[in-house]
């Protein structure tokens, strides 16, 4: 006998109307992902490794659109340039993902709301229901947190973001639970006392390692130097990548890892 689809109200009134807690039902989901990633991942790869990347993304939204709480004008990251910034009108959400050999599985999503948003949000609503402001780095703390318990003993865990995310607080909470890290980091963070870029122009004469990255269209070449110490304030020993896409690039791209 044929029947009817479900209705896709039945679903939101699923979530809505519920005798169950969001965070209890966002427990459980997690602990699933994981074991999924985990027995899936195995069978592609051996190696008892968990890679959790973190990072954002943006919801696009019509310009014309304004009576959504969480729609705001944000900058767009990967459109803009250093002289030409641009922006888009939409949400923001922060994503964390798991991959263990050729599986991955997202973990957790949070959205991220500017400080005028929960400003504009705050005025409308009674003191028992206003929002705190929460910036990206603290949300991925937060996130991190939550999966932390649930992650399997005896595993090399590596986690990578970019440089938006490379504060001490992140990378010291990353060292606490005694994982890895991998991350990009910006141009006037200082090693060992002294900016990276300077450590660039000291460098830029000398002879670079050519480093080949396959890629799915085939291989990339990068030239790279590879310095070893520790950034300020943060007594945890790290190896730098000055990486350039050619010689004689003025921008390289400045990588830390603590493995």
């Amino acid at each position: 006998m044929f029947s009817m689809p479900t209705d896709a109200s039945n679903w939101a009134d699923f979530l809505r109307i519920s005798p169950w807690s969001a965070q209890s039902v966002r427990a459980e989901i997690l602990q699933r992902q994981i074991s999924f990633a985990i027995e899936q991942g195995q069978k592609s790869c051996q190696a008892r490794e968990i890679y959790l990347n973190i990072d954002d993304s943006l919801g696009k939204k019509d310009r014309a659109t304004w009576r959504m709480e969480v729609v705001d004008i944000h900058h767009d990251h990967t459109r803009s340039t250093p002289k030409q910034p641009r922006y888009i009108n939409g949400f923001c959400y922060l994503v964390c993902t798991m991959r263990v050999g050729e599986v991955v599985a997202t973990l957790d999503l949070q959205l991220y709301l500017r400080a005028r948003t929960v400003r504009a949000i705050n005025r409308q609503r009674g003191a028992e229901e206003r929002i705190r402001f929460r910036s990206k780095n603290t949300i991925a703390r937060e996130i991190l947190n939550r999966i932390a318990p649930h992650l399997p003993d005896g595993w090399t865990v590596i986690v990578q973001f970019d440089s938006w995310y490379a504060s001490n607080k992140l990378l010291k909470f990353v060292h606490r639970q005694q994982w890895q890290l991998t991350c990009g980091v910006k141009f006037n963070r200082n090693l060992d006392g002294v900016s990276l870029d300077i450590h660039n122009r000291k460098l830029k004469h000398k002879w670079h390692d050519r480093v080949i990255v396959p890629t799915a269209e085939g291989e990339t070449s990068y030239f790279a130097h590879q310095l070893d110490g520790r950034f300020t304030n943060l007594s945890i020993d790290l190896r730098v990548l000055i990486s350039k896409r050619r010689l004689g690039q003025k921008r390289p791209t400045y990588f830390a890892s603590s493995a």
